[in-house]
């Protein structure tokens, strides 16, 4: 069930803009990464990425948390993948800290997800009305 879009994005810190200004991916993998945990659809998407531009990036880091990942970014550590919405709501929309690079943004699925097999149960039907009466609140 589609919740809504959420804009992923290459988050670096400030001090590093000029120095990767360009559209070069294998800049961006010469710099040292902070990796989200590979259950998170972040961690997926990045595996998409290096096989697609043929790049190995190095984990300097590896977190559970968006927050710690743009601590360490705007500590000048690292740099991360995230959404636009989590940089908002972590806090980290002061362009001080962390910039975006801008040639990289993709619309990725926020979806709540359940077995089809399991969509009349109890639970299930629980879950999927809750979920949506709240999204619905935030919106």
């Amino acid at each position: 069930m589609l919740l809504t879009h959420l804009s992923l994005v290459v988050v670096v810190p400030r001090v590093w803009a000029k120095e990767i200004d360009r559209p070069d991916w294998s800049r961006l993998a010469a710099k040292p990464w902070v990796f989200v945990s590979p259950l998170c659809s972040y961690a997926r998407f990045l595996d998409c990425l290096t096989r697609e531009h043929d790049i190995q990036p190095k984990a300097r880091f590896h977190v559970d948390e968006d927050t710690t990942a743009l601590n360490l970014v705007a500590a000048g550590q690292a740099l991360t993948l995230t959404t636009e919405e989590a940089l908002q709501g972590h806090g980290f929309a002061d362009p001080n800290a962390v910039c975006t690079w801008p040639h990289f943004r993709h619309k990725m699925p926020l979806s709540l997800c359940y077995l089809s097999a399991r969509r009349d149960d109890p639970a299930v039907t629980a879950l999927r009305e809750t979920t949506l009466a709240l999204w619905n609140e935030s919106a």
